[in-house]
């Protein structure tokens, strides 16, 4: 049942697993490997047979195969129990508790218990993080206690969702545990032996810490980089990682997170012989392997150790010394991110947000395109100042799946399947809004903001997941079928949105009826356009006459409250329900445009544009192909209902969180470590829960607070940074140019909106001129005539929205609020992308 490093190679991946295939391969190869042992994949097949649950793992495969979410939760759940919960035989039991012993007398009693499963560290697809890893596990009990966790682990839903993804059988699939001398290492990190950035292989990249690599692989800190040459001068390039913590082992064994001093954290944590070490043992362990390999190592003392090392499976083909100009695709998934987060985050965003791409990101990786590490993408510095990376999206083995999953994917059942994950969602977000945040302790409101962002990330997940890349590929198969069916230039997929009661416009719809009850009512009707819109809501609610209204107001905010201005910053935004004035300026820019049933008419004329649009279309195509039309639509629509709907509960979880946030301020003002409230915001998550936990150095957390808000103002200036690209002088004056998000044309005078409290200043008739819009600014599209933003594609909300209404938009023009000015008359010209400046 043992079988210790010097006895494995990597032909043993059977008995062995991956990692322990390779971990005895490394050993035998005369490579720095601490010791260990791996537990042969037979002991986890007798434990398995031994709890007699094959009915249950058949069960399992028919929910996989079904994509029956809430069933898999279940019983994987009830597979792991089993597993842990059952007594290890005798034979395996004493085996392990032998080659602890022996392993011990070696040198350390602290262990690393690790999985290697038979499918993992393979050329074509790694399964790293599939299973589980524990660290510094002391004693014999406690490390029989996490062998059979690390067993366990081969069932839990992302394990068996990624198995089947990669058509790996579960059946034939087993697990090996390897127990290996824990390495206290001062510093670790990990080495890529061809820089995975632009797939130059004269290059190696190396990221490091202090303390165990674990800080670094599950990407709790910013490590060092260094770029190093295998031919030339050594270091090519250094950035300096902010290294906050480190993860060090605990008093009582398992391992704990320890701040790094202010002095470490800004050094550079590696010494020049160090680096040249680690280009010596990358070059021979890709020598060995004959391919670049990404490698995990540590240092202890003066002694390099190796870890781990398995082959680069998604490094881009470059050839060396070649360096790249940003993609189209690069600068589309930028400028995409640009337009959700418009305004520079505050660090309190900055772990949803990373959370929130890796949610993207996840999807995306299921369907066969791998995006780099979100903090590569999104970066903060030891100042809380933000900035966005750039990226380069690459090719999995699940794109040779693509044309099967972009068939499979868009099928009603599909999205059906996801249901059962809805409804367990929903109760969850229920408890989280009936939940009193000020009746909970420290300790529970850290958790209860802790959940509140997590389920914020399973809807986000289902989003991209069912809804918005099934509608993506779905949109493909419509632009052949309009082309075919010869429709003109200006019709896109997105025409066939038109008259769709989707989220967004039925809080638009129930907006203009309430903006409809106040125009109807003198008393509120001058309240709303001649009051400061912070007075309104006392006067409303202390007026007689008022009431009725403010009962509405009341109803609606209920209702529609949690819609967000800046949804993908949870704590940079505020919902209506939280700051109705918001709302109340909404509310008068409506009735100051007048022709308030313009919405309501607009969603009528909607339906009949979108019949009309159909029936033309089917007109011109054979019966089959329109019967397939039909399905299309059917299933595009489909997906932006629940595309917009889960967007929403995204935004309802996020004023869960926030309000748990304003608690969790008000105690830290009373106990002195915020001067204001707000103040929060330039704290991360993970410092607000040290905080809440009362293990933050308060004086320290002051400092780095006051540092932080000293340079607010960099991160701005930073974020906002714009280039000078879309402004040339034609024959009639500046131009502006953009995409085309909507067709058509119109002229009026230019109206600059920055933010919610300035709604009101758009007057009936003219252009919107915007950095982006986002649901809580549709209403403003029934009291303008054109739009022009700064961000935005053919797929943004200011697109769709205004194709609705049939007016002209102008996207991503970059710097349109810099190069336009109140009064300005201008010419949008939404076909051709442009907005002609007639001064």
């Amino acid at each position: 049942m043992i079988l210790w490093f010097n006895e494995v190679s990597k032909k043993d991946i059977a008995a062995a697993g991956g990692k322990g295939a390779n971990l005895g391969e490394m050993t035998r190869s005369g490579f720095p490997v601490p010791p260990g042992f791996c537990i042969h994949t037979q002991a986890y097949r007798e434990h398995i047979h031994q709890l007699e649950i094959t009915p249950l793992i058949e069960a399992l495969f028919s929910h996989v195969q079904n994509e029956s979410f809430k069933e898999l939760d279940e019983i994987s759940d009830r597979i792991r129990r089993r597993i842990e919960e059952a007594q290890m035989s005798g034979r395996t039991g004493q085996a392990v508790r032998d080659a602890y012993r022996k392993l011990a007398g070696m040198g350390s009693p602290q262990v690393s218990v690790r999985s290697s499963a038979t499918a993992e560290d393979l050329p074509d697809a790694s399964f790293a993080g599939q299973q589980e890893t524990y660290l510094s596990v002391c004693g014999e009990e406690q490390v029989l206690h996490y062998v059979k966790r690390c067993w366990a682990s081969l069932w839990t839903p992302r394990s068996v969702a990624y198995r089947q993804k990669n058509g790996f059988k579960h059946e034939q699939t087993a697990l090996c545990v390897v127990v290996q001398s824990m390495v206290q290492s001062d510093k670790s990190g990990v080495l890529f032996t061809v820089n995975p950035l632009t797939g130059n292989t004269g290059e190696m990249m190396v990221n490091a810490s202090y303390g165990l690599g674990e800080s670094i692989v599950s990407g709790r800190v910013t490590p060092d980089t260094f770029l190093i040459s295998k031919t030339g001068p050594l270091v090519l390039e250094r950035r300096l990682g902010s290294k906050e913590t480190q993860t060090v082992t605990g008093p009582g064994g398992l391992t704990v997170e320890a701040e790094v001093g202010e002095e470490l954290r800004n050094s550079f944590c590696l010494e020049e012989t160090e680096l040249q070490e680690l280009l010596g043992l990358g070059m021979r362990v890709e020598s060995h392997y004959g391919r670049p390999q990404d490698i995990e190592w540590a240092i202890a003392g003066e002694k390099l150790f190796l870890l781990q090392t398995r082959p680069v499976t998604a490094a881009p083909a470059q050839s060396p010394g070649k360096t790249k100009k940003m993609s189209r695709a690069q600068q589309k998934i930028l400028d995409n991110f640009r337009e959700h987060v418009p305004d520079a985050p505050y660090p309190l965003d900055y772990e949803p947000l990373l959370l929130l791409n890796r949610q993207k990101n996840s999807a995306l990786h299921e369907l066969g395109v791998t995006m780099p590490a979100e903090r590569k993408m999104l970066r903060m510095d030891e100042h809380g100042v933000l900035s966005l990376g750039r990226l380069l999206p690459h090719p999995n083995v699940r794109i040779l799946w693509a044309p099967f999953g972009m068939r499979r994917m868009p099928e009603p059942d599909f999205a059906e399947a996801a249901k059962g994950m809805e409804v367990r969602l929903l109760e969850e977000l229920r408890s989280l809004e009936d939940t009193d945040a000020a009746g909970l302790d420290n300790r529970m409101l850290a958790e209860h903001i802790r959940r509140a962002v997590d389920t914020a990330m399973q809807w986000t997940y289902l989003r991209f997941r069912v809804y918005v890349f099934p509608m993506v590929f779905l949109g493909f198969s419509l632009k052949r079928m309009i082309r075919k069916a010869k429709l003109e230039k200006s019709v896109n997929q997105y025409d066939f949105l038109a008259g769709l009661d989707y989220k967004t416009s039925e809080i638009e719809h129930a907006l203009h009826k309430l903006a409809e009850q106040a125009d109807n009512d003198p008393a509120v009707r001058q309240l709303l356009l001649e009051k400061p819109s912070e007075k309104l809501l006392p006067l409303l609610e202390e007026i007689p006459e008022a009431h009725r209204f403010h009962a509405s107001l009341t109803e609606f905010l209920k209702d529609c409250g949690a819609r967000t201005v800046k949804a993908y910053t949870p704590f940079s935004a505020e919902a209506w329900s939280e700051r109705p004035e918001l709302l109340l300026n909404m509310l008068a820019a409506i009735l100051k445009a007048g022709d308030i049933r313009r919405s309501i008419e607009q969603q009528e004329n909607g339906r009949i544009k979108y019949a009309e649009l159909k029936d033309k279309a089917k007109a011109r195509l054979s019966a089959a192909k329109g019967n397939r039309l039909e399905t299309l639509l059917e299933r595009f629509r489909s997906a932006h209902l629940g595309r917009e709907e889960l967007v929403y509960r995204m935004e309802q979880c996020y004023v869960a969180a926030r309000r748990g946030v304003r608690e969790a301020a008000r105690r830290l003002q009373e106990e002195g470590l915020l001067t204001r409230p707000e103040d929060i915001r330039y704290l991360t998550l993970s410092e607000l829960y040290q905080a809440l936990s009362g293990t933050a150095d308060a004086g320290a957390l002051g400092k780095q607070l006051d540092d932080r808000k000293k340079h607010r103002r960099e991160a701005e200036e930073l974020w906002n940074t714009s280039s000078a690209e879309g402004a040339e002088t034609g024959g009639g004056g500046a131009i502006v140019t953009g995409l085309s998000g909507s067709p058509g044309m119109a002229k009026g005078a230019v109206r600059i909106i920055h933010s919610p409290d300035e709604f009101a200043r758009l007057q009936k008739g003219e252009v919107l001129v915007c950095r982006f819009t986002d649901p809580a600014w549709t209403p403003l599209f029934s009291v303008a005539c054109a739009v022009v933003c700064d961000t935005g594609g053919p797929l943004s909300h200011a697109a769709i929205v205004a194709r609705e209404y049939g007016m002209p938009a102008v996207l991503g023009a970059k710097n349109a609020t810099a190069m336009l000015k109140d009064g300005d008359t201008v010419m949008v010209d939404g076909s051709k992308g442009i907005v002609r400046i007639e001064r």
